[in-house]
């Protein structure tokens, strides 16, 4: 299947799924009345074998019940309209009882497809009601004085008479017959009398039988009929009360960075709760916000922003989008009537509160002006700070502000009260009209330069090269001692690595010739200490080939900032380390690394196993690898580790797809790894059969001797370790101890 590809599945079959790539799959189950016998018998299957409720179908005794009365509307309502047509009596009531029972007449088709033309031409019919007024000024519709009123009203659509098939009949007849049996605890408030209804049906469906299979495959929804209006006895069903919801209008929009501030040009603190949810830092990736250190100092409005009045979006120079902070209407200041007051707020750039939404009290006369609400960061701290030192002497009284602005609103008023005859006919022009020629008429507004803010580096500045080390040792007495620089590394080659630590603090040459890369290939980090900014630095410094980091505390960050600044690391040992700490390697980009040592670790999953192992994108789009090009990120490896994880045969398909150049791999007490998993591993349509050298299955309860056979398929295996393998016989490891050397014992 692709996507996009609907699968329905007969009921009772037993399948499983199996997604290659990850998928986003919905599924679930309904019920249909062309199998009822199949269902019930899953239904008891379900109850004998005491499956979970959760895994059960839902409310499925309700749902009977309700099956069972919209069977009885159907079938009764469908012997009401045959009576109708034949002219018969209608005996029939709609409440669960009947009468008096009649044959049904059996209608021709020349007979129906007339019916049916007649009903569709009555269809195109329409309803008229005239209205009349008398002289005295009351109303009559289509009548007279006496108020008698007709109204023709449109005819109904034509009913399908209803045949059931054979298996439905056959699976109503058993929910019959098994209800019975059911107590009467979970019936539904809307049933009443439920012994009576199962006997009405069971009435109805005898009519059902032995009806003509070419009358019952008609692809007609007869349900849909009754669902959609209730017409029995003249009665309608009854429409919803609710009112449709009306859209909002103060649509929020979402701002956007600017990019230029502190906190949008910085990285990630990796120290919040929010940089620890995130997925490149090992979290689960659930809350999916920004780090609280790069909150924006200055949002604004997304590109797509346009006026609400002149669906217009301008660009900054010629006109600016102001949004509402208690409306949220988008607009431009220059499309609004001038009338009322705003006002801007400070704090948010492109946010003021519009004429309808401020008072007096609170802002200023609006004329219909130009507003420069884009403001940096530091114009707006400044404004703030100089708004905090101005004297007090020079604000104006309240009384006096009070007596001004009530004045200036009187003749603003009167302005406007006399401009109004002069402007009638622009009043009934568009908004959008006139708000587009008062921006022609209206001089441009000169906005000031603003510099760029620099933004700091986002990436690793390196240091220069620094000079070759010296070739002499000067003495304290100022003289050159007789030993040149070679054959000091050969003297100092003999001592240990805690030896030269101590050396490099004797001079500054002396440093320099211990940090001799030959002296550093590997490095082991002493167990049980906390890792230090400065050991990781003096790591760094002496760049080894190989690092012992198990049973160590090392954390994700750590170890993330280990492997992008190692880049001669060629082995890497995690030991006993847990999953969040090896999700590192998935975040920055891997040395080509040649040995990788998880064993003992906690949590190593076949997923883990995936993520770590599949090829990095960095959050960039990629161009798809060509056939037979492998990009994953630890495609160089060699030999791999992973004794006493949770590794499963789904792990083994993966080390299988991307791991082409393994030498040797241990997969020693991971007892959930079978045979069929060893034999798919070695199979000859990956290279892995052709390089594989060394196999460790020791401990490995599920493998058999069955698997040694697959085994014959990698010609290089020359070691296989099988001990503690109770399943592995002695006979088995002598008949491959020709061409491998087999290591058994219990």
């Amino acid at each position: 299947m692709s996507a996009g590809n609907t699968f329905l599945m007969p009921s009772g079959w037993i399948h499983a799924v199996y997604t290659p790539e990850d998928s986003l799959v919905f599924g679930g189950n309904f019920i249909h009345c062309f199998n009822v016998e199949r269902q019930l018998r899953i239904c008891d299957i379900e109850e004998s074998t005491r499956v979970p409720k959760k895994f059960l179908y839902p409310l499925h005794t309700e749902i009977m019940w309700y099956l069972v009365k919209q069977y009885i509307t159907l079938l009764e309502r469908d012997q009401h309209e045959r009576n109708k047509e034949s002219g018969t009596s209608d005996d029939v009531s709609v409440n669960g009882t009947k009468e008096s029972t009649e044959g049904r007449p059996r209608r021709s088709a020349r007979e129906r497809t007339k019916n049916g033309e007649e009903n569709k031409e009555n269809m195109e019919q329409k309803v008229t009601i005239k209205v009349e007024k008398n002289a005295d000024g009351s109303e009559v519709i289509n009548g007279d004085n006496d108020g008698e009123v007709v109204i023709t009203s449109a005819p109904k659509k034509p009913w399908i008479p209803v045949y059931l098939t054979s298996r439905e009949v056959q699976g109503l007849q058993l929910v019959v017959n098994r209800m019975k049996k059911w107590p009467k605890t979970n019936i539904p408030d809307g049933i009443e009398n439920p012994d009576q209804l199962l006997n009405r049906l069971e009435e109805l469906l005898e009519n059902q039988m032995g009806n003509d299979p070419a009358l019952t495959i008609s692809g007609i929804h007869y349900m849909k009929q009754i669902l959609a209006v209730d017409e029995i006895d003249g009665a309608r069903r009854s429409r919803s009360l609710r009112k449709p919801r009306k859209p909002s209008t103060s649509l929020r929009r979402r701002r956007v960075r600017c990019r230029a501030c502190e906190a949008c040009t910085r990285e990630d603190c990796e120290e919040c709760r929010y940089c620890k949810d995130m997925k490149k830092f090992g979290g689960p990736g659930v809350l999916k916000q920004s780090c609280m250190m790069r909150q924006c100092q200055d949002p604004t409005l997304p590109s797509t922003a346009m006026c609400k009045i002149c669906e217009e979006n301008l660009a900054d120079d010629d006109e600016t989008l102001m949004e509402c902070a208690s409306c949220g209407k988008i607009v431009h200041p220059t499309c609004v009537p001038a009338k009322g007051y705003f006002y801007v707020v400070p704090d948010l750039n492109n946010c003021w509160k519009c004429p309808d939404c401020c008072d007096k009290h609170s802002g200023e006369r609006f004329n219909g002006q130009r507003l420069n609400a884009r403001r940096s960061v530091a114009e707006l701290k400044a404004s703030q700070a100089s708004a905090k030192l101005s004297p007090p002497a020079n604000r104006t009284p309240k009384r006096k502000r009070d007596s001004d602005e009530s004045t200036a609103s009187v003749e603003g008023d009167e302005e406007m009260e006399s401009s109004g005859d002069t402007s009638s006919d622009e009043d009934s022009a568009p908004l959008a009209t006139l708000a587009k020629k008062r921006r022609q008429s209206s001089p441009p507004v000169i906005i000031p330069f603003i510099p760029p803010q620099e933004i700091a580096a986002t990436y690793v500045i390196r240091p220069r090269p620094s000079s070759p080390p010296p070739e002499t040792f000067e003495l304290e007495s100022g003289s050159v001692h007789v030993m040149k620089r070679d054959t000091w590394l050969k003297v100092f080659g003999y001592l240990t690595q805690h030896e030269l630590s101590t050396c490099m603090a004797v001079s500054r040459t002396w440093n320099r010739w211990c940090m001799d890369k030959r002296f550093w290939t590997r490095i082991k980090l002493s167990v049980g200490k906390p890792i230090t900014a400065s050991a990781l630095y003096g790591v760094v410094r002496r760049q080894p080939l190989t690092l012992d980091l198990s049973h160590t505390n090392i954390t994700h960050q750590q170890l993330a900032w280990f492997l992008s600044r190692l880049p001669r690391l060629r082995d890497i040992i995690l030991g006993a380390t847990t999953f969040a700490t090896v999700s590192a390697f998935t975040r920055v980009t891997c040395p080509p690394l040649k040995v990788l040592d998880l064993s003992w670790s906690e949590k190593i999953t076949d997923q883990v196993i995936e993520d770590l192992l599949k090829p990095s994108t960095n959050g960039r789009r990629e161009r798809p690898p060509g056939p037979g090009e492998n990009t994953s990120r630890l495609r160089f490896l060699t030999d791999l580790r992973l004794a006493g994880c949770e590794i499963t045969n789904v792990g083994l398909r993966s080390i299988k797809r991307y791991l082409g150049c393994l030498t040797r791999l241990d997969l020693s007490y991971n007892i959930l790894i079978t045979n069929q998993g060893l034999a798919g591993l070695l199979d000859t349509d990956s290279t892995l059969h052709k390089t594989i050298k060394e196999l460790n299955l020791a401990g490995c309860s599920n493998v058999s001797g069955t698997c040694l056979e697959a085994l014959r398929k990698a010609p290089k295996l020359d070691k296989l370790d099988v001990r503690k393998c109770v399943n592995v016989t002695a006979d088995a490891c002598e008949s491959l101890s020709n061409t491998v050397s087999v290591i058994h014992s219990q």
